[in-house]
C-alpha cells in the first residue's frame, strides 16, 4: 500500500485544504482509552480525492475504521489519543481528518513514512 500511495502522490500535485483548528488533546492514558471507545466512525465514512483517478475510501465495518485506496486491499485504522487521528498497525500510515468550522469532516491528511499528503472529501 505504501508504494502505491507514494508513487501516485509524488507524481501528482495535491491541493492544499484549509482545516479548522485541531481539537484539544487528551493527555491521560485513560482519556485516550475513553476517546477510542466513544469514536463515531460514521463521520469519517466517505471517499477522499488523493490524486486524479486515485481515491481513498473510508468505511465503518463492525465499528472498525477501514481504508481502501484505489487498486489496493482494505486496512484497519485504529484511533490515536488525539481526536480525528488514526493509525494502521499493518502499514506505517496515519490519518488526520480535518473539519470545517461547523465540525463536518472535509478532508484527510495521509501521512506515509513521515510525509503528508492532503485529500479532499468528495462523497
Amino acid at each position: 500500500m505504501k508504494r502505491l500511495f507514494l508513487t501516485i502522490l509524488i507524481a501528482t500535485a495535491l491541493p492544499v485544504l484549509g482545516y479548522a483548528k485541531p481539537n484539544a488533546v487528551k493527555s491521560s492514558q485513560q482519556g485516550a482509552q475513553e476517546s477510542r471507545e466513544a469514536v463515531n466512525y460514521d463521520v469519517y465514512v466517505g471517499k477522499y480525492d488523493v490524486a486524479p483517478g486515485f481515491v481513498l475510501t473510508i468505511t465503518n465495518e463492525n465499528n472498525k475504521l477501514m481504508g481502501q485506496p484505489t487498486g489496493d486491499a482494505k486496512i484497519e485504522f485504529k484511533p490515536e489519543a488525539e481526536p480525528d487521528r488514526f493509525f494502521s498497525s499493518q502499514e506505517n500510515v496515519h490519518l488526520r481528518f480535518g473539519r470545517d468550522e461547523a465540525g463536518a469532516v472535509i478532508g484527510v491528511i495521509v501521512t506515509i513514512d513521515g510525509k503528508d499528503f492532503q485529500a479532499k472529501k468528495i462523497k
